[in-house]
């Protein structure tokens, strides 16, 4: 009877040890969505890009707390959106757990119209989406 109860928790202990990464990581729960889901996160990064012209400025701060964001980027609770030159991306986070969503012309393919979707966390940058168009 007593091993029963030191093998199970054993295995809670080493489960809880396994997921905590999951648990505590936005940037290895955003990894690990569907590529659906990555195509309603460009959709929305689309649609802001479409939504505020830069004019003469390089950059603009979109404002987090602004209603017309679509739900797919509120839902990361970004703490910084930018509309750049050539497209618009999220910050997820603050300090060094912090990671970047970008949607923007893939300038290894400067003379196709093929669009990404990346990640970058410290340096290591991902392309987790990519379309034609636009």
């Amino acid at each position: 009877m007593r091993a029963r109860w030191l093998f199970l928790i054993a295995v809670l202990v080493l489960g809880g040890i396994l997921c905590l990464p999951y648990a505590i990581s936005p940037y290895l729960r955003f990894m690990d969505k569907s590529s659906a889901y990555y195509e309603q996160v460009a959709s929305a990064l689309e649609s802001l890009r479409q939504r505020y012209p830069l004019g003469t400025n390089s950059t603009l701060h979109i404002p987090v707390s602004d209603p017309s964001i679509p739900q797919v980027i509120r839902h990361l609770h970004p703490s910084e959106i930018l509309r750049f030159a050539d497209g618009a991306g999220v910050r997820i986070g603050v300090g060094r757990g912090s990671f970047t969503v970008s949607w923007s012309r893939d300038e290894m393919r400067t003379n196709a119209n093929i669009w990404t979707l990346k990640s970058n966390a410290e340096g290591l940058r991902k392309v987790i989406y990519a379309r034609t168009g636009f």
